[in-house]
């Protein structure tokens, strides 16, 4: 049985993670928290909400769970957004539509804190449906070449917990 953490994007919440989570589910312990200021957590946003909180919040989730030892806001204009997203069915749009929240503002602009990241197994799936330019491109190049990175492609968009859940929890059951 493998443990997933599956950790949401920007203006999104553990929500996101509905239609892939079942598909792991049946042998597969899966936890998809919401971080905070985000989903329905998005009360929780202060000013100062950013990049460490949200890593204090996977921590938690691996800490208060027993997962350890196994393994200001920005809010773009909804549908300009999932236009960039690949997100193109009606239904998933009008599913992502009201769901959707502003990212905290620190949450983009912090550095990552160097201390108490967990030693874990890493994945990282790039998405290669952009209908734009490709903003992860140099992201994935790094993870690609970082032997401690498991590499993937989906051809789909980068919803695609929303619009490829099937193809999303096959790569990850992997």
């Amino acid at each position: 049985m493998t443990t997933f953490v599956l950790v949401h994007g920007g203006w999104h919440g553990g929500w996101s993670w509905r239609r892939v989570a079942p598909l792991l589910q049946a042998d597969n312990e899966v936890h998809a928290p919401t971080l905070t200021g985000l989903g329905d957590r998005s009360y929780l946003a202060r000013p100062d909400t950013g990049l460490a909180v949200h890593v204090e919040d996977v921590i938690a989730v691996l800490e208060l769970d027993d997962l350890r030892d196994k393994a200001g806001g920005i809010m773009p204009d909804p549908e300009t957004a999932m236009d960039g997203w690949a997100v193109t069915d009606p239904a998933d749009r009008a599913w992502v539509r009201p769901r959707l929240r502003a990212q905290p503002f620190h949450t983009m602009s912090d550095p990552l804190p160097p201390h108490r990241l967990p030693d874990l197994s890493r994945t990282y799936i790039h998405c290669t449906i952009k209908p734009g330019p490709d903003r992860f491109t140099g992201f994935a190049a790094t993870a690609r070449e970082d032997p401690s990175w498991r590499f993937d492609e989906l051809a789909a968009g980068h919803d695609a917990m929303v619009t490829a859940p099937a193809e999303l929890a096959a790569l990850l059951r992997r």
